[in-house]
């Protein structure tokens, strides 16, 4: 039988704008009960297709549950009543709840679930073997009053793997299920990664520990070639992922735009590669390593695989940062020198200042040589100007000039450097997977490399008609790179980004967002994802956006106010067997990943 447990009833059906029908269920209470059914538990109740001989089923899940005793009012959870009564009252409950362990006897206690459809029944066919069982689209609804029924783990599993054939496509298990670890859901790796995923969760959830596993597993389970490009704006990826930029099988590096975003005496090492700067470098990057709170008592092992990043070129310099002309470097600093306090006056006097370099130089490669040449102007105009805010605003100016007055791109050793031509080059290589992280110093910069990588490898892609391998460009902290209000650099990576979600699936071009303020994200990019990861989201703004955007009702929602750190909702349009039905699944700790990866004692 596909079914465990004692049945319940359906009691009521509301139609729902976002799922079509809300439902709910009562299930005499026991205490075996309670403990067994949970948020997304799939459940069957007789729809109008059956007959006297044969019970057609449509199949829910469930989305919340809760213990009802009505001796505290008909909706038993009436506490308004005369205070002495309801404490009387409200002191036997405990016995009822205790004594109903395996059998209920008190009318006045119930299990009352919420749930929705997920649009698919099966016909009870007696005698039928589970793994035999045709499960089809719903084609009809449930009665009211109809029996419900648990469904046993083995049909559960059909149902959220229905349709997923994993000898024939390219597929990975996610997860498993929160309530079943024996249930492990499976996702299509394709659709996964080229029509896009978000990744939402507060602080503390575990965004950054799900993020390393995710890209771990696809690159370990993919059957075929895949590019990850990680744009890492906290730069603590590089201890994430240590194992896989060091794993041969992949072409791996850590990419840095701009020298300045690496300690002193790693660069020293890059520019020279001499065997006597080498522990230095290792000893400075450890230091600044960022590991997770249950890697920390070990971060003295991360030394041997700190000192390979360096000895095999896994760790360069992006020349491309260098090569943005004067023009799109004032374009990107424009914030920091136009901010909130600059009055109509004082930007016509700030345009007059810097009319002149901007005419001379406005269109040259911005490199050291040009840039203290500008320097030198720019200090004229400073010590002439009275005015201070001018005078501010024209220094801050020349600070990020002499940043890149420092920058010498020709000093650093050959094997340290990499080109965005070499890189356009290997994200359409099909020999073997690759993993790029790319950090700065300077956010900015990072915003402007993601509108110059993303447009070579889309245009690129779009005149050759290539559509392999898969390339995947993951953004944590994205609402640094595609807020709602975008201009300098923001309104850069902002375009390119949502140009590579509304076109970049025809050229196998996918995008991965990961944040916790969902609500400052460009709309127009949050709709676009196929496949969202959802955990804890205290604010109600968040949770209407995610809801709004993935057409589900806030009430799905609610049951990610109880997962633990790991526990995700996953909700997918494509990559897994239900469309668009939440199912609340388990990941795997990263930190045990790494444990064994670094020789900790025990893995």
């Amino acid at each position: 039988m596909p079914f465990k447990m004692k049945p319940g009833r359906l009691m009521l059906m509301e139609p729902d704008p976002r799922t079509s029908y809300k439902y709910t269920i009562w299930f005499d209470y026991t205490r075996n009960q309670m403990i067994n059914i949970k948020e997304g538990d799939l459940v069957a109740v007789p729809n109008f297709n059956s007959t006297v001989d044969l019970t057609t089923y449509s199949i829910l899940s469930i989305t919340s549950t809760m213990p009802i005793h009505y001796a505290l009012g008909g909706g038993g959870n009436d506490i308004k009543g005369y205070p002495g009564y309801v404490m009387e009252a409200a002191s036997n409950l405990p016995v009822d709840w205790m004594e109903q362990e395996n059998d209920s006897f008190e009318d006045t206690t119930k299990i009352i679930c919420t749930a929705v459809p997920i649009f698919m029944e099966f016909v009870d066919n007696i005698g039928t073997a589970i793994k035999q069982k045709k499960i089809v689209q719903e084609t009809s609804v449930p009665m009211l009053g109809g029996e419900v029924r648990l469904l046993s783990p083995e049909f559960t599993e059909r149902i959220f793997n229905n349709g997923i054939d994993n000898e024939k496509e390219n597929t990975m298990a996610i997860g498993n299920l929160i309530r079943d670890e024996d249930i492990q859901i499976y996702t299509r790796i394709d659709d996964l990664i080229k029509v896009h995923f978000g990744l939402f969760g507060f602080t503390g959830v575990g965004k950054s520990n799900f993020l390393s596993n995710f890209i771990s597993n696809i690159l370990d389970k993919s059957n075929e070639t895949l590019k990850i490009l990680l744009f890492d704006l906290m730069d603590e990826y590089a201890g994430l992922l240590i194992d896989k930029l060091l794993d041969d099988s992949i072409n791996s590096c850590i990419l840095c735009v701009g020298e300045k975003s690496l300690p002193g005496p790693v660069l020293e090492y890059l520019k020279y590669r001499e065997e006597d700067k080498l522990d230095f470098a290792v000893d400075s990057l450890l230091k600044n390593l960022l590991v997770p709170k249950g890697l920390k008592p070990h971060k003295n092992q991360y030394q041997d695989s700190l000192k390979k990043l360096l000895v095999q070129n896994k760790i360069k310099i992006i020349e491309s940062s260098m090569e943005r002309t004067y023009t799109q470097f004032m374009s990107e600093i424009h914030d920091k020198i136009y901010d909130q306090y600059t009055s109509d006056k004082m930007e016509f006097a700030l345009n007059k200042a810097l009319k002149p370099p901007l005419k001379k130089f406005g269109e040259e490669k911005l490199n050291d040589e040009v840039a203290r040449k500008i320097i030198v102007y720019l200090e004229e105009i400073a010590n002439l100007d009275e005015n201070k805010s001018i005078k501010e605003r024209l220094e801050r100016l020349i600070y990020l000039l002499e940043e890149i007055a420092e920058n010498k791109i020709e000093e650093i050793n050959i094997n340290s450097r990499i080109s965005l031509t070499q890189l356009v080059h290997d994200l359409n290589n099909e020999d073997k997977n690759s993993l790029y992280i790319a950090i700065s110093h300077d956010p900015h910069a990072l915003r402007n490399f993601a509108k110059k990588i993303g447009y070579y490898i889309y245009e690129n892609r779009r005149a050759n008609g290539k559509i392999t391998p898969i390339n995947s460009f993951i953004f944590d902290e994205a609402d640094e790179f595609i807020p709602q209000s975008a201009t300098g650099s923001y309104a850069e990576s902002s375009q390119i980004i949502e140009t590579l979600a509304r076109r970049g699936r025809k050229f196998g071009i996918g995008i991965g967002i990961a944040t916790q303020r969902i609500t400052y994200l460009n709309t127009n990019i949050m709709g676009q994802p196929h496949t969202y990861f959802i955990s804890k989201l205290p604010r109600d703004s968040d949770r209407e956006k995610v809801a709004e955007a993935f057409a589900m009702s806030k009430e799905m929602l609610s049951q990610t106010f109880k997962f633990n750190k790991g526990n995700w909702l996953l909700v997918s349009h494509d990559a897994t067997g239900l469309d668009a039905v939440p199912i609340p699944i388990k990941t795997d700790n990263a930190e045990d990943r790494l444990k064994k990866f670094l020789g900790v004692d025990g893995y």
